[in-house]
Order: C-alpha cells, then sequence, then structure tokens
C-alpha cells in the first residue's frame, strides 16, 4: 500500500515563540490524537477502495488482425480468453468477432487479471497469444494469416543432434534432436490431415530401429505420422521462427552406431554434440569445435554448415559402451526367454531327476 502524503500549513501570528511554545505544549497531544485518526480514516478509504478495484468486474478488449492481408475477412471469429480468477478456478470465456475483428470481454469478475490466453481457429488453424496486461501499450492482438499448401517457403535455420547418454544393458543411445524452422511466407503452411500425402508434411529422418519417439513443437496442435525412416508432422507453420524437438532411443551394435539422416530441406547449420565419455567420433566434414558445458554436463560439439536439401551425412560414433560379463548375466536373467524356456526347463529337469529319484528310492526298500 501505498501511503496518501500528508501536508502540514503552518500559519505564523504575531504572538510570540514562547506563547508559540506555550500552546504547543498544552495541545500536543490532542493534535496527535487527531493527526494519527485522521491518517487511520484516509488508510481505511484507500484499503477499501483498492479493494474495490481490484475485486470489481473489469473488461478486456482485442482486436484480431489478418497478417497476411490486412483487409481480410475476420468478422465472426469466436475468440476464448482463459484467466485464472480469485478463487484458482480457470475461467474460460467467448466473444465473436465485429466486422473490424475487435472483440470484447465484459463484466469480468473476480480478482485483477495478471495474465491470460487469447485463442482463435482461422481457416482451421489454431492460433495463440499470451497476454501479460503490465506489458501492454494497447489493446492486445491477436494475428491470424491465410494458408497456403507448398512449403518451399519453408527452410531450416538449425539442426542439432545431442546423444545425451546411452544404456549400456540394451546397447541404446539416447537422442535429442532441435530443429528450428522459419516460414519466410506471410502465410500459414499447413494442409488438412485427410486430403493430403504425408510427403507433403514436415519431415525428418530417424536412425533405423528407433523407439519411444516423443515430439514437441512450438506452433502446438497436430500429429505424428511415421513414414519410411522418419515422421511427418501435420503442425501448422506460421510466418517466423519455430523451434520443434524431439526425443527416441536409437540402437547400436558392436561398440558402433551408424546414422545416415537425410537433410530434407537442407541446414543452414547442423550441430552434433556428443556427451563426454560417450564414444568417438572422427569425420572430416565435420569441424571440430572442442568441449561445451551444456548445464553441468560436458559435450563434444561437432559443426557444419550451408547443408543442401536432400544431402544426406555420415555419422559414426565408434568406442561405445560394450556389454561386461555381468551385463550379459543382468541381460539374460531380465528376459523374457529365460521364463517361457530355460526355467520351465530346469523346473521340469529338476522334477524328472526327483521322480528318478522316488523310483530308484522304492526299488532299494523292495529288495
Amino acid at each position: 500500500m501505498v501511503p496518501f502524503p500528508i501536508c502540514y500549513s503552518t500559519t505564523v501570528d504575531s504572538r510570540s515563540t514562547s506563547d508559540f511554545n506555550l500552546q504547543l505544549g498544552v495541545n500536543g497531544s490532542r493534535l496527535i490524537q487527531l493527526g494519527m485518526i485522521v491518517s487511520l480514516v484516509f488508510s481505511l478509504m484507500f484499503i477499501v477502495l483498492t479493494q474495490a478495484i481490484a475485486d470489481g468486474p473489469s473488461t478486456i478488449e482485442g482486436k484480431v488482425i489478418n497478417g497476411t492481408n490486412s483487409q481480410g475477412n475476420v468478422e465472426g471469429l469466436n475468440v476464448r480468453i482463459r484467466y485464472l480468477s480469485g478463487d484458482a478456478n480457470i475461467v474460460e470465456l467467448e466473444s465473436e468477432t465485429s466486422s473490424s475483428g475487435e472483440f470484447i470481454f465484459p463484466n469480468l469478475s473476480g480478482n485483477e487479471i495478471l495474465f491470460y490466453t487469447l485463442e482463435t481457429t482461422y481457416l482451421d488453424v489454431p492460433y495463440r497469444v499470451e497476454i501479460d496486461p503490465r506489458e501492454l501499450t494497447g489493446l492486445p492482438e491477436l494475428v491470424v494469416y491465410e494458408v497456403m499448401g507448398s512449403s518451399e517457403n519453408l527452410s531450416v535455420l538449425d539442426h542439432s543432434v545431442v546423444i545425451t547418454g546411452f544404456d549400456r544393458i540394451n546397447q541404446e543411445l539416447y537422442v535429442l534432436e532441435a530443429v528450428k524452422v522459419e516460414n519466410v511466407d506471410n502465410r500459414t503452411f499447413f494442409i488438412p490431415t485427410n486430403t493430403a500425402n504425408p510427403m507433403n508434411f514436415l519431415r525428418f529422418s530417424l536412425p533405423n530401429g528407433a523407439s519411444g519417439l516423443e515430439v514437441e513443437s512450438s506452433t502446438g496442435g497436430g500429429h505424428v505420422i511415421q513414414i519410411d525412416l522418419g515422421f511427418a508432422l501435420t503442425i501448422p507453420v506460421p510466418p517466423g521462427e519455430h523451434e520443434i524437438l524431439f526425443t527416441y532411443s536409437a540402437p547400436y551394435e558392436n561398440e558402433v552406431w551408424e546414422y545416415r539422416p537425410a537433410m530434407i530441406r537442407g541446414a543452414d547449420n547442423y550441430r552434433l554434440m556428443i556427451k563426454k565419455g560417450t564414444g568417438h567420433f572422427a569425420e572430416d566434414s565435420f569441424v571440430d569445435k572442442g568441449e561445451v558445458n551444456v548445464g553441468s554436463e560436458l559435450y563434444e560439439l561437432f559443426q557444419q554448415h550451408n547443408l543442401d536439401a536432400g544431402e544426406r551425412l555420415d555419422i559414426t560414433i565408434s568406442d561405445l559402451p560394450d556389454l561386461k560379463f555381468t551385463d550379459h548375466v543382468l541381460k539374460l536373467l531380465s528376459s523374457r526367454q529365460i521364463f517361457l524356456g530355460i526355467i520351465p526347463g530346469i523346473a521340469t529337469l529338476a522334477f524328472l531327476v526327483l521322480l528318478y529319484a522316488g523310483i530308484y528310492r522304492r526299488r532299494s526298500f523292495s529288495r
């Protein structure tokens, strides 16, 4: 709470200084009490007014803008707002845009709204913006775009492949790939899933035997479609730069991992990062950039520039962790085969031995 400034006004009359001091001494306690009462009244008024402002109804206005064509029709779009109410519940409301793309959410009750999101769908493409009212300099805007079905204006700015660890028992590498895609057009790249060939989507390579694929995209929405030696994404790609992350496990054999990714759209920069102590990589086409710290881990960094669309890379990592004798034993004990074959076989053999021992003992007693 910011206190109100208190201004004092003193009027000096023709009385002597001693008379003034005497008067102050007599009435000082009453003045102090009066000042405390006035200050308390103002403080209570301020608290009540502040609470009324915070808890009272508020209005949020905004506008949907066509980023491809400023004259494009954005009338009749449903705009959704989501925010956290004073009782910690998520409130979701809808409003329809006017002929000029404006929308309004009146009489929003609850505590002061410090953060909210706005969402709409235009030409089957969802759009979302996060709003912090404290950073606004005008009305919040939600930008939508026209749609294009060609991916020729999509390019890869950066593509990083990071070997984050390994599983020696199962002979697998843990891999993370981060791709920065740029759409230089003023339209959103989007192809309806039910009308398109998967080869027209945004595609990425995967190594043979990859498993456990998980994909995240900064654009949101979409699905993952498995294709030969890779996968395709049905996500929309609006104008600008966007991040795509995916992780998976890749098998290796005889201490070697071989991967020949196809750079479907090329790449301005391509990086290979290997966690220190995982394996050895040496390829003339890559530049060894030395060691880098990522968090608390140390990685070896290798890099290439200006890869052409359709170009294939040769990645071979050797000296990977091999199975030890104890690993073979643990792998055998944990395998399904030992429960389906070896253990029943041992149990059957033990039963036969006991049966034979019983028969032999009977014969001994009968003699």
